[in-house]
């Protein structure tokens, strides 16, 4: 069908209505053809009975006492995609009513021989006919002729009157019905109908020409894709002309129609055969059903009564418009069209269907759906019905029976078949396309069904059709050119999709369970000039599509049938052919089996399966041309080896047991140990220093563990005392463990040190060239802080540094043990959670971003699609985890909206509308988002603090979406041709000043060797196995001195340079005591009878001081732009 008309048609103006008697087509309301009362379930064609599943039951009526806010935020989306646009349209009927008229002014011409007709179009025109492939044979007598078309009608799609617009131009399809009397009861056998189409279809292209040739562009096309229907597409041309056809912006379609009783209804339903072979069959041979062809014919007898039959529907269901409104926004989405190429499953289809189901196709004859239905209700029927009912399996048949034998066949594809005008809805969807969109509609179910979850988002709003975000996997083939040289004449698809339907069920049986569904795409057929013959099928590629199962999907070895079942083995090795081996296994079972390779760096194992299986089923030509999109983000971790998705323990895991035991056998502590817990990120198998070092562990950071010891009447109550006490169990267990176990080495240091309240102290402990960092948690102290917050006595600077250690406390001592065992047990559950948490670190650093985040928010980020993944599901490869977090930090407005992360445990609505709430509430606090600038809750934070209180600062998110929305457009933008390095490269153009540093002074042998030199001990340094990065110390210095004048951004990792931004607001002030920075004069200005300086930051000095205070480490500091004051 294809027309994509919504639920009305319009009358332009009396003009319109036709000489040949139909006057009251358009003076009263179409006449409502009731369908008749049969029961629409009809018995699957199988010998075990079986029957289809149910659709989940719906209200009959809102309930005005339960508001949803899906239903409000889909009322809302409804008021803006619908514009008033009658004044548009207005001004297009005049230019329709003149097209219209040149079509009625067409003479009429013929009879004459088809073999003729192509000559005679040639020669008034230059206009070739769309003839079809096959092209006419010339030893048939039969004649095509042009007469004045019985009706001219005007259909105006749903995009018509909204801002739905798939083709960039809103569409009206003009709707000539062709006399019945031009063709005979047997033409629509063999194309002939087809043929004799073209030919009305040329005809009236040539008029349209010479009338309109200067004003609009006029073109052949394809009727939604489908190669049986060639139509005539006017567009609008730039520029004006005296005679301009104003179009309006709009798309006008001359597609056909034809009387509904002009051919048997009987002989054209799908099982029948309507293409003849010219040979003569076989003994054992059968004419084969020609279910497109026929349900194409059906489909042109049967516009005039769909649009009535629709119309109706819409005047007596009040929500049926507004639900088809909301379901094609679902299906523009998601890809789909009535175009063939994108599904075939479109707004008409999708309307005839619910139009359907509002009259019948329920048990006993009775309505599916109820018409009290509201529109969101009709709107999640209807993807329930899609959901819910596999017309694959078991076909709804509604007003028909099938008795023949060829019927069979049919179940091998979706039927939705309204018996009455012999159509299958379906005809134009494929078993992929038709997989996909249930896929599609169980995924946004199950958005429906989550509590925590809000579904409009990503059900209205998110474009999850970009292939490069919605499969893990992305091939590209070409079909060989001998797949046209041998095409059947009896294949009316075509030959590019009679090769996919071939290629589709061998993909199907060598991937399995290793995959969750397959897409095979095309690129959409373009309209051709109608000076040129039909488009050539020469090169054709086309991409198959795979959502992987991330569980199966690497699996080395497949199991087949049992050596006894001699028949399935049989067939499981013509399948696989050499490839199949028997095997013996543990459990003791011998089975037909497949062994993959997974060493090296060649082909995956899914890549391999899909090579062996098409070479051997489609030939070697068809695999040799195989375009992969590698995941060459793999060659940007540091570590390639984590890319196993192995996920096992780290050495760190084995010396922290260790550490263990030696803790929990000593005596001498005058307080029994508690706890010893890991809190590091090397227990979360996300952190960049492990992944760069491998297997050895020496050389970095020293890994966080916190010490808690029982509660004991012992503990002084006082801060200060309870920090002294700290230091000295510290100092008591470190030297325990030194005198008891010779390979341990300690070291007592202090930290924050610059403020009074939070924890000073800890105890570095080198165990097997491992150094660990021990922190002593006692909870009294976090009650002392919090009622030093609460008291009435503490100054504001007080209750401030109190309320910064509370969250220093929680964050160090709670939410950090927390945060790693759920993190790690994610990482053992998701296999390629792990490098994705590499991969989006190095993203991080790349772009000079990684310093001012804490690893537990990236890592908390990385982890939202794999533990939320709708609409999609958990990314199966690392390219599409990256590139889907990329895709929910581009479109997230952290302004307004805080970030929700779902860990093991989800979050309620309640936690939701809190974090909200808290989210608001310091936006009222703090406007200019000074202490608090992003919300990231989580079930273990429901505050959504934790990891960002004070940073990152407002500048740095800014940049970190836009970095996101950039990388995101690139991506999408190159598709299959992505290449992922750019992907990771940053400009430096935007910054003020660059400080160089040179990478020969910061390794710790070269310092080392400077301060010996000058006579240092550092006997001590030889004892730890952590590394100090000089530049790291150097870095915060700078913050810690020009922090308030000038933003840092630096890699993180290589540190080879520091981007530097000059604080705007540091500009111009009035002076007041010593700055802690230089200055030198702006401007003097007349107050009162003396005068006031002003001054601004003295740039030149602070750089020279950064020169200064780097020494050998800077190698140079290139400024960027002017140091205009």
């Amino acid at each position: 069908m294809g027309l994509d008309v919504s639920h009305k048609r319009r009358k332009l103006n009396n003009d319109f209505t036709n000489d040949a008697g139909n006057d009251h087509y358009f003076s009263r309301k179409p006449k409502f053809e009731r369908l008749s009362d049969v029961n629409g379930a009809s018995a699957p064609l199988r010998e075990k009975k079986s029957f289809p599943p149910r659709a989940a039951p719906l209200r009959s009526e809102d309930d005005p006492l339960d508001p949803d806010i899906f239903k409000l935020q889909a009322d809302e989306l409804l008021a803006e995609i619908k514009p008033q646009v009658e004044s548009s349209l207005e001004r297009a009927r005049s230019s329709l009513s003149r097209v219209k008229d040149v079509i009625q002014h067409i003479p009429a011409h013929g009879p004459l021989p088809a073999s003729k007709a192509e000559d005679l179009i040639r020669e008034q025109a230059a206009i070739r006919i769309p003839f079809l492939k096959p092209r006419l044979d010339t030893e048939v007598k039969y004649q095509v002729q042009y007469v004045k078309p019985a009706r001219i009608d005007i259909f105006e799609t749903v995009a018509t009157r909204t801002m739905l617009v798939q083709n960039n131009e809103p569409t009206i399809d003009m709707v000539l019905t062709m006399p019945s009397h031009i063709f005979q009861d047997k033409d629509f056998l063999n194309y002939r109908y087809f043929h004799k189409r073209a030919f009305y279809i040329a005809s009236v292209a040539i008029s349209l020409t010479k009338a309109f040739q200067n004003s609009v562009a006029i073109n052949f096309a394809w009727q939604d894709g489908n190669v049986l229907q060639p139509i005539i597409v006017l567009s609008q041309l730039d520029g004006s002309h005296a005679d301009r056809l104003d179009l309006c912006g709009y798309r006008l379609r001359i597609v056909t129609a034809t009387p509904f009783e002009i051919f048997s209804l009987k002989k054209t339903l799908p099982w029948y055969n309507c293409l003849r072979p010219s040979k003569v069959l076989g003994i054992n041979e059968e004419l084969k059903p020609t279910p497109f062809y026929n349900c194409t014919i059906r489909a042109e007898t049967s516009v005039h009564f769909y649009s009535n039959f629709i119309y109706q529907t819409s005047q007596r269901v009040a929500g049926f418009q507004d639900a088809l409104i909301l379901f094609a926004v679902w299906l523009r989405q998601r890809g789909f069209s009535s175009d063939a190429s994108s599904g075939g499953f479109g707004v008409f289809e999708s309307s005839l269907i619910l139009a359907i189901l509002l009259h019948k196709g329920g048990s006993k004859g009775l309505p599916a759906l109820q018409a009290s239905y509201s529109r969101h209700q009709l709107f999640k029927a209807l993807i329930s019905f899609i959901k819910t009912r596999d017309l694959q399996k078991f076909p709804l048949l509604l007003d028909c029976d099938l008795q023949t034998n060829n019927s069979r066949a049919l179940l091998n594809a979706p039927m939705f078949l309204d018996g009455k005008r012999g159509l299958n809805v379906l005809f134009k969807m494929n078993i992929w396309s038709y997989q996909r969109l249930r896929h599609e509609a169980s995924a946004t179910w199950a958005q429906f069904n989550d509590a925590s979850f809000d579904p409009f988002r990503d059900c209205f709003i998110t474009k999850i059709s970009d292939p490069i975000l919605r499969y893990d996997y992305l091939l590209r083939l070409v079909i060989p050119a001998s797949v046209f040289d041998s095409a059947d004449i009896l294949d009316s698809k075509g030959c590019i999709v009679d090769f996919l339907e071939k290629t589709y069920p061998i993909l199907e049986k060598a991937l399995g369970d290793r995959v969750r569904l397959i897409n095979l795409a095309i690129q959409p057929r373009i309209s051709w000039s109608l000076q040129e013959t039909l488009p050539a099928d020469d090169v054709v590629p086309f991409d198959v599509q795979l959502v992987a199962n991330p569980e199966t999907v690497n699996r080395a070895v497949d199991r087949g049938p049992p050596a006894e079942n001699e028949k399935a083995s049989h067939q499981f090795r013509q399948f696989w052919g050499e490839k199949a081996e028997l095997r013996r296994f543990k459990d003791g079972s011998i089975v037909e089996s497949t062994v993959w390779s997974t060493e090296g760096r060649g082909d995956s194992i899914i890549m391999q399966i899909i090579r062996h299986a098409l070479s051997r089923h489609l030939g070697s030509e068809l695999v040799d041309a195989i375009k992969v999109q590698d995941d060459r983000l793999e060659d940007l971790l540091p570590n390639k080896e984590i890319t196993q998705y192995k996920g096992s323990q780290h050495r760190v895991g084995e010396i922290f047991r260790l550490l263990k035991q030696y803790v929990n056998e000593l005596d001498g502590l005058p307080l029994h140990i508690r706890q010893l817990s890991l809190a590091s990120a090397e227990l979360r198998l996300g952190s960049e220093h492990q992944a760069a070092q491998g297997k050895k562990t020496s050389g970095a950071n020293p890994t966080a563990v916190t010490l808690q010891f029982e509660s004991s009447a012992k503990w002084p109550d006082d801060p200060d005392a309870i920090k002294r006490t700290k230091i000295a169990l510290l100092l008591k267990l470190g030297e325990l463990l030194e005198h008891k176990q010779s390979g341990v080495h300690t070291r007592l240091g202090l930290e924050d040190e610059m403020q009074q309240l939070p924890n000073t102290a800890f105890l570095d402990l080198t165990l097997s060239d491992h150094t660990f960092r021990l922190r002593i948690y006692h909870d009294r102290e976090l009650t002392l802080l919090e009622r030093q917050l609460t008291s009435v006595d503490s100054t504001s600077s007080i209750k401030e540094a109190s309320a910064h250690t509370i969250s220093l406390y929680k964050a160090t001592y709670t939410n950090a043990p927390a945060h790693a065992e759920v993190i790690r047990s994610l990482c053992t559950s998701h296999p390629l959670l792990a490098p994705t948490i590499l991969l989006l670190k190095r993203w991080f650093s790349r772009h000079l971003l990684l310093p001012h985040f804490d690893d537990e928010v990236i890592e908390l980020i990385a982890a939202s699609p794999f533990t939320q993944p709708l609409p999609y599901e958990a990314p199966a490869s690392l390219r599409t985890g990256f590139l889907r977090i990329i895709s929910r930090l581009a479109r997230w407005n952290w302004r307004t909206e805080p970030l929700l992360i779902n860990l093991i445990d989800t979050l309620t609505r309640a936690d939701r509308d809190a974090i909200q709430t808290r989210l608001d509430a310091w936006r009222s606090i703090d406007p200019t988002m000074n202490r608090m600038v992003l919300i990231v809750g989580t079930p273990l934070d429901r505050g959504g603090t934790a990891w960002t209180e004070r940073r990152p600062k407002r500048v740095v998110a800014a940049r970190l979406i836009a970095l996101a929305k950039a990388t995101l457009s690139a991506a999408v933008s190159e598709g299959n041709n992505l290449n992922e390095k750019p992907l990771f490269a940053t400009s430096l153009r935007g910054y003020d000043f660059l400080i160089h540093i040179d990478r020969r002074t910061e390794s710790q042998s070269s310092v080392r060797e400077r301060w010996t030199r000058d006579g240092s001990q550092l006997d001590h340094l030889a004892k730890t196995s952590f590394k100090w990065s000089v530049v790291d110390d150097y870095v915060r210095e700078l913050e810690r001195l020009f922090g308030n004048n000038v933003l840092f951004m630096h890699d993180g990792l290589e540190r080879s340079i520091l981007a530097g931004l000059w604080n705007p607001a540091a500009g111009a002030r009035t002076i007041k005591s010593s700055p802690a920075y230089s200055t030198m004069p702006y401007e003097l200005e007349e107050v009162g009878d003396g005068r006031c300086s002003r001054v601004t930051i003295n740039k030149v000095a602070l750089l020279h001081e950064m020169a200064r205070l780097g020494g050998d480490i800077v190698s140079k500091i290139e400024i960027l732009r002017p140091l205009v004051a």
